[in-house]
């Protein structure tokens, strides 16, 4: 056989570069939506607009003229003017394919085999001379770059590019920065440009100029536009930036500039002084000669003057954000630069100099903390006790009721590692603050032996003078204007926080770029609706606190090796890695600081069955109530330190909730019922979870794949999230969109018998639904808009299905327990009484345990086919304490009612005088019931009695 090509190879491969064939082939198009609209090359046109290209599918048409195609290769062939194998052949080496068994255009391809997905790949460094030149000049979806920034190394090799895209949304410009690089494909040996980041040790922009002047200052900017300006403005330093802003620092290489004198210009925001604070950091860990932070407050002044005499007056206006591109447009020039050095004796932030904080005869220092006796001969002062190692004070701390005082202090363990603790006031009462003394030594603090320098060091603790307070908090999640996490802050919060850890934190933690988890996992869940929905459900956590909304879980049920354990994983890696995961086996007080260390994120737990299920019920109203246990002080009054949050948690098991309590002999309640809802975990198609396997050789391959990936990138959606939701007046708009989103939902998912159990399930499904909509209008989530509601929906009617359709939960445990009542006991405990005459039958067997009589009527005869009905005559005691036992009996007596299964009297009342077998000529009151009206289908409950 030929090897030449196989078309759908091409054509395949031809759709996955589709950016760069488009940028080469048919450069300069616009883009909207999925359609990209170039010039046609075949025609005289000069405004695009009726040849489009569906960047997605490959279909291409041209609407003047009706020349259309199915694929990328009959698309080069149109334009081109050739053969399909022509350009098939083209296309092949234009993205470097290997050749593959040959297929006619127009007859079926033989099958190729299946691919396994795509791996990693590396970046080639320094991009190789011979490929410079098919180097894409354009976006195919942002066009045109306004700026492009090429980072080369010291041999001025071109190691990747930066390019700026402005486009127009909604009135405004957006701009978009993109780094381009040359990649190696580990897993098909292709070698191609691609529009991604180096994923680490990434270089910094001016090696070039660095190499050329080693003599040189270095200044440092966020920004390599910045970078640029400054170089018009510090001429005899090397004006160098990083790339990706302040997201970047962490992964960046900063080790060409050791030795050197590095300064730090920040732009003139919170984020951006931060942002060099943090690059100052990893610079003193290189052991660079001198780091300084230029002083930007010098640009209030306004620069005047000539070159050759420039003056700086009050009055100067720097915007919020600026930074040395607005300098220069504001009229600074390197002499207004040198004049302001002559005149503030310099151009950075002088560091302040460290004094030892005292505390009436303390002293602390690097050597430590000491304590220096008073003696009135000053001729030979006594010498400083030494009492520990290096402790500081920083701040008092209180909780939000300003109670629970405490110290919080911070010091290095005996490994050199950084520690904070909260030292709770009341424990200086203990005795010789004995227990304050023995939490610092299990951390690590390394302290002087003896009686007096114990003494001396809970003095030391309690005399201290400081005027800084941070708020003490039980939980994580929102506070005002920020998003607490463990060890992180995200947006500004009114007062510091310090999080009580009692145990179990959420490890919340990044790995990897959005876009890895994008390709590698993200994908995958496209046309998946149990996958899209578990990882909707970490996206509708945090908006839960936005919303109003109340705590709920969502519990995937059914035989081992579904994927159930997969649907966690995917969940988690949006938070963080596979470590994110919880189990159900734990006690109570552990399951609290669990939940406490969630609030406002999703709590991962994974098989109910280890739980026991003697307290599983009372561990999900807990978790649903969103709230601990109420503790008492040494007083008998509350401590005001009850666990609390917020929360969306996930849970899986072979079994329901109910099967699981009905082997401990519980009884699963409504409220329960509805803080976790059971959704099937199998899809319905014998693949498990999935409904689409996209192109693996099947379920257990699938996830296989997940399992490894979220291992490898994991937790940056969810802070992502996060930061567009401190972005904007979003929030404010967010508890308007879910009224709407439940609405909506509702109305296209649920019939007029829908009960308020019904309503309130509706309403988090929803929830779920336009949490991953909003993720995925953010970018984060890579899905096509739509796919998270439909996900919602088909889960919610699996929900649905399992419970037996709509209906409260109490009217099915009550018609359940009424019907399985008459089929076990219907002959045996109700004697026969056909007669009219209120006798009984001595012929028939005697009824032990009698609760009353039954009757059996024909009911419809025709010919010699009949059917039979039998009614029971329930007596009053029997009725309430045997058949309605464990249930509400107004509601099971108004529930027969509606259904037609109880008969009542004339003046309505629904127990009925009748003269019965054996009780003489007195009238017995007695309930008449019909059980086979139980079953009438088109009789549904709207019983809904609160939960």
């Amino acid at each position: 056989m030929q090897n030449s090509i196989d078309f759908k190879y091409t054509a395949s491969e031809a759709l996955k570069g589709i950016e760069r064939v488009l940028a080469y082939y048919l450069p300069g198009g616009k883009i909207k939506g999925n359609e990209y609209s170039p010039l046609n090359p075949t025609r005289s046109d000069k405004k695009a607009g009726s040849f489009v290209i569906n960047t997605e599918t490959g279909l291409w048409c041209d609407f003047a003229t009706d020349d259309r195609g199915g694929d990328i290769v009959s698309l080069i062939a149109y334009i081109k003017s050739i053969s399909q194998g022509d350009a098939a052949k083209e296309l092949n080496d234009f993205l470097g394919l290997e050749a593959l068994p040959t297929t006619q255009p127009n007859q079926p391809p033989t099958k190729t085999p299946e691919t396994k997905p795509k791996n990693d790949w590396d970046a080639i460094l320094p991009i190789p001379d011979d490929v410079l030149n098919s180097c894409p000049k354009q976006h195919y979806k942002n066009g045109s770059p306004s700026y492009t920034w090429d980072y080369k190394n010291a041999n001025k090799k071109l190691l990747m590019k930066i390019m700026r895209f402005d486009t127009s949304k909604e009135g405004s410009t957006v701009k978009t920065y993109l780094p381009l690089i040359y990649i190696n494909d580990l897993s098909t040996g292709r070698k191609q440009w691609q529009w991604k980041q180096i994923p680490e040790n990434r270089p910094l922009y001016g090696l070039d100029e660095l190499a050329q002047n080693p003599s040189k200052h270095i200044l440092l900017a966020e920004g390599e536009k910045a970078a640029d300006a400054a170089k018009e403005l510090f001429p005899f330093h090397v004006c160098m930036a990083w790339p990706m802003g302040s997201n970047g620092i962490g992964k960046v290489d900063f080790r060409p500039l050791t030795g050197r004198t590095v300064l730090l210009w920040p732009d003139n925001d919170e984020p951006g002084i931060k942002a060099m604070q943090e690059v100052a950091k990893k610079l003193k860990l290189i052991d660079v000669g001198k780091v300084r932070i230029l002083d930007i407050s010098i640009f209030k002044f306004k620069p005047l003057g000539t070159k050759n005499k420039p003056t700086l007056e009050p009055g100067g206006d720097w915007p919020y954000k600026a930074d040395a591109y607005d300098a220069l447009k504001s009229g600074w020039t390197a002499a207004h630069i040198k004049l302001a050095e002559k005149e503030r004796r310099g151009l950075y932030i002088k560091p302040k100099k460290k004094k030892p904080k005292q505390s009436s005869n303390f002293t602390v220092n690097d050597k430590g903390v000491y304590y220096r006796p008073a003696s009135s001969d000053d001729a030979d002062p006594l010498p400083p006790l030494r009492l520990c190692d290096r402790l500081d004070i920083i701040a008092r701390t209180r909780n939000k009721h300003s109670t629970a005082w405490g110290v919080l202090v911070a010091f290095k363990d005996l490994d050199g590692k950084l520690v904070e603790h909260n030292i709770p006031a009341k424990l200086f009462a203990t005795e010789g603050g004995a227990e304050v003394v023995r939490g610092l030594l299990d951390l690590g603090l390394n302290t002087v032996p003896g009686a007096t320098q114990r003494r001396r060091l809970i003095e030391y603790l309690q005399t201290v003078i400081t005027d800084k307070r941070i708020t003490l908090v039980n939980k994580l999640g929102w506070f005002d204007n920020a998003f607490l996490l463990p060890g992180e802050v995200i947006g500004e919060p009114k007062e510091p926080l310090y999080f009580l850890d009692t145990g179990g934190a959420s490890k919340i933690e990044q790995k990897g770029t959005l876009d890895q988890w994008q390709e590698h996992i993200s994908q995958y869940c496209i046309d998946n609706h149990r996958l899209i929905f578990a990882a909707c459900t970490a996206f509708a956590a945090p908006l839960l606190e936005l919303t109003g909304s109340e705590t709920a879980g969502f519990h995937f049920y059914g035989p081992s090796s579904q994927g159930k354990t997969t649907l966690l994983r995917l969940a988690s890696s949006i938070y963080g890695s596979p470590d994110y995961v919880k189990t159900w086996r734990s006690t109570d007080n552990a399951l609290e600081a669990t939940a406490a260390s969630h609030s406002d994120c999703l709590l991962v737990l994974d098989e109910i069955s280890q739980c026991d299920a003697r307290i599983i019920g009372e561990s999900i109203y807990m978790l649903g109530n969103g709230k601990g246990k109420a503790r008492a002080n040494d007083r008998g009054g509350s401590n005001n330190n009850t666990a609390e949050w917020r929360l969306l948690f996930l849970s899986t098991g072979e079994k329901t909730l109910s099967e699981h309590m009905t082997e401990a002999n519980k009884t699963i309640k409504a409220g329960m019922d509805m803080r976790l809802l059971a959704i099937p975990s199998d899809a319905g198609n014998e693949q498990g979870i999935f409904n689409n396997l996209h192109h693996f050789s099947g379920g257990a391959a699938l996830s296989s794949h997940i399992a490894d990936k979220t291992a490898a990138y994991y937790g940056v959606p969810f802070k992502t999230f996060i930061s567009k939701l401190l972005t904007g007046d979003l929030r404010k708009k967010l508890p308007g969109r879910i009224k709407d989103a439940k609405l909506k939902f509702a109305h296209d998912n649920l019939t007029t018998l829908a009960s308020g159990q019904d309503s309130r399930a509706a309403d988090k499904f929803a929830l779920v639904g336009l949490a991953g909509e909003l993720a995925s209008h953010m970018g984060i989530t890579g899905w096509p808009k739509g796919a998270a509601n439909e996900a919602a929906k088909v889960c919610f009617e699996a929900w649905l299905e399992q419970r037996g359709g709509e209906g409260s939960l109490e009217g099915k445990q009550i018609i359940q327990q009424i019907a399985l009542f008459f089929e076990r006991y219907g002959e045996s405990r109700f004697t026969r009484w056909d007669s009219e005459e209120p006798k009984v039958d001595e012929h028939v067997p005697r009824t032990d345990n009698r609760c009353g009589f039954r009757k059996t009527e024909v009911t419809l005869k025709h010919g010699r086919d009949e059917s039979t009905e039998t009614t029971y005559y329930v007596l009053p005691e029997s009725f309430r304490s045997e058949i309605c036992k464990g249930l509400n009996f107004k509601a099971v007596i108004k529930l027969l009612r509606e259904m037609g299964a109880i008969e009542c009297s004339t003046d309505n009342k629904s127990s009925i005088p009748y003269r019965l077998p054996g009780y003489g000529k007195k009238k017995q009151r007695c309930y008449k019931v019909t059980p086979s009206n139980l079953h009438s289908a088109h009789k549904e409950t709207q019983t809904d009695t609160a939960a």
